[in-house]
């Protein structure tokens, strides 16, 4: 048996952690590039951009892929099955893909997805309006949630809603003297 020296270990240990992160290609951790671009561009029409940031800038999209591999693993296959019904009801309402609509045109269809009036045997298990209301409600919380859960870019959501980093309060820390300990 052959002896294994410290810097051999290491080596292979090395070796091991990069052939991990060689594992996972692009920036999405549970989605596809082209589910991630789709998610995207429903995440921007719920939160557009205007004269503020919007879901696009904040990251929405990349906090509900993140959350996805944690706190809510239960929806990630309604994710990956609701994303591929909202591409065939495209194609089926409006006779392209998604992402080759214009603007009013991805409007109509996320909003005859809303009503539940697209086709309902592509959507297996949940309802279309059920998802709607998931991916609404997901892309909400990723524009303004705290940026530590993976949205919020840039603090993007406080900026549209007027506000400065929340300072952190805890226990006994209050700056306010109403609030403090005496």
């Amino acid at each position: 048996m052959a002896k294994i020296t410290r810097r051999s270990l290491v080596n292979i240990s090395a070796a091991g952690l990069t052939g991990c992160a060689g594992a996972h290609k692009g920036p999405w951790r549970h989605f596809t590039a082209e589910e991630g671009r789709l998610l995207e561009l429903i995440c921007e029409q719920i939160v557009p951009t205007d004269k503020d940031p919007g879901a696009r800038e904040a990251g929405a999209a990349q906090y509900i892929d993140r959350q996805l591999a944690k706190r809510l693993k239960a929806f990630a296959e309604h994710y990956r099955k609701g994303l591929s019904a909202i591409q065939g009801a495209s194609r089926e309402l409006r006779g392209r893909n998604f992402e080759q609509l214009a603007w009013a045109e991805r409007t109509a269809v996320l909003k005859a997805v809303e009503a539940g009036k697209v086709n309902q045997a592509n959507w297996p298990k949940r309802s279309s309006r059920w998802f709607f209301s998931v991916v609404r409600d997901h892309t909400i919380e990723g524009v303004f949630s705290h940026p530590r859960h993976g949205g919020n870019r840039d603090l993007a959501g406080y900026r549209l809603l007027g506000w400065e980093y929340p300072e952190p309060r805890g226990q006994n820390r209050y700056t306010d003297p109403r609030f403090r300990k005496t």
